[in-house]
């Protein structure tokens, strides 16, 4: 099951005490008709299940606007200007870096592109029924906030970083689970050239081995934030 955004079914979903999910974003100029299950089979991309399920799927969309269609494993969306894969499936997470990987810098190549960028979203359990006020608590008081303010809830956002490459992230209580809080991560790298795979410095190689240093940053970030709510009173 990937994520859609229907609250019930997330909820459902993010049992466990920490659920990562993973998408892909690149942005650029972007045609969306051709983002069609049955064009990624054809090309090899996706094999003729995941086709099959994707048509079977009454959320499959498929316009000169905009495009978007799920399988058992991830969902894949376009619209005029951003290109998104996105899985909660921890065995899938190298196959959407593969069909990233094979549509723009196989299929695609003539696409312009701007700049792409990998998320790492998850909501952790904590120890607190609801915590919303537990980062209410963090904000209230400060020297910024006005004096007949108190604040329900917070969360939080900071971005590291210069032009080229972005770190964001973001912490709040949760909107699937009271229990719960939202740490998402957004490692952004911007293109100086239009075509994704025009130059050594964008290789296939390259793009793969920042995946693999972003995961692993935002696995660090995220027991980080993780020990330090738990140490919170």
């Amino acid at each position: 099951m990937y994520y859609t955004g229907n609250k019930e079914g997330v909820a459902q979903t993010y049992m466990a005490i920490h659920a990562e999910s993973v998408s892909i974003v690149i942005a650029g100029d972007m045609n969306p008709a051709i983002h069609h299950p049955s064009w990624y089979r054809r090309v090899g991309i996706c094999d003729a299940t995941a086709e099959e399920a994707a048509l079977n799927d009454k959320n499959t969309v498929c316009t000169p606007a905009a495009s978007q269609f799920s399988t058992s494993d991830f969902y894949i969306s376009c619209s005029s200007d951003k290109w998104l894969v996105r899985t909660i499936a921890e065995d899938a997470v190298d196959r959407i870096l593969d069909i990233a990987v094979r549509t723009f810098l196989e299929k695609l190549t003539e696409t312009p592109v701007t700049a792409y960028g990998f998320n790492f979203d998850c909501h952790i359990k904590t120890k607190y029924e609801d915590t919303r006020p537990v980062f209410a608590g963090l904000f209230n008081g400060l020297p910024i906030m006005p004096k007949d303010f108190e604040a329900r809830s917070a969360s939080f956002r900071a971005a590291s970083g210069e032009k080229g490459r972005i770190t964001s992230l973001q912490v709040e209580p949760s909107g699937v689970r009271d229990n719960c809080v939202f740490i998402a991560h957004n490692f952004h790298y911007d293109l100086d050239d239009e075509s994704l795979s025009n130059t050594e410095s964008k290789t296939e190689s390259e793009a793969r081995e920042r995946f693999r240093v972003d995961r692993e940053v935002a696995g660090v970030y995220r027991d980080e934030i993780d020990a330090a709510i738990g140490k919170l009173t």
